[in-house]
C-alpha cells in the first residue's frame, strides 16, 4: 500500500509541477496556488478518494501526501487573523471540496463547467 500511495503522490505532483510549469521551491506562493486549483478542478476517482481517506489513518501513508502538501498547500497557520493566509486558504478548500464533487452530488459537472469555475475562483482570488 505504501508504493499506491508513493505512486499517486508523485504523480500528484508531476502535475502540479506541470501546471506551475516549474518546481514548488523555484515557482510563487500564487503560481503554486494555481497549480493546486488546476489540478484539483479535475474530478477524482472513487479509489482516489478512499486512499486519501485510509491515509489519514495511518501516519507512514499520511507523510508521503503531506511531503507534497507541505511544497504545494497553503498553511492554516495563523490565517484566523491574517486576510491574505485566509483567502489563500480558502482557495485550497474550495479545491479539495471541487476534487470530490462529482462523487457527492447529484449532478456531475462538464469541462466547461470546471473551466468556468476555475476561472471565477481565480478571479475573486486575485
Amino acid at each position: 500500500m505504501r508504493g499506491i500511495h508513493q505512486h499517486l503522490a508523485d504523480q500528484w505532483e508531476e502535475g502540479l509541477e506541470g501546471a506551475a510549469r516549474g518546481q514548488a521551491h523555484i515557482v510563487d506562493e500564487k503560481t503554486r496556488l494555481r497549480a493546486m486549483l488546476v489540478s484539483q478542478s479535475n474530478s477524482v476517482t472513487k479509489a482516489e478518494i478512499l486512499l486519501e481517506i485510509d491515509a489519514r489513518s495511518n501516519p507512514e501513508f499520511s507523510a508521503i501526501w503531506a511531503e507534497v502538501n507541505d511544497r504545494w498547500m497553503p498553511s492554516a497557520d495563523g490565517f484566523e487573523d491574517d486576510d491574505a493566509l485566509r483567502s489563500r486558504y480558502l482557495v485550497k478548500v474550495l479545491a479539495e471540496g471541487w476534487w470530490m464533487h462529482d462523487h457527492v452530488h447529484e449532478q456531475a459537472q462538464t469541462p466547461a463547467q470546471r473551466d468556468a469555475l476555475t476561472d471565477q475562483i481565480l478571479q475573486m482570488w486575485e
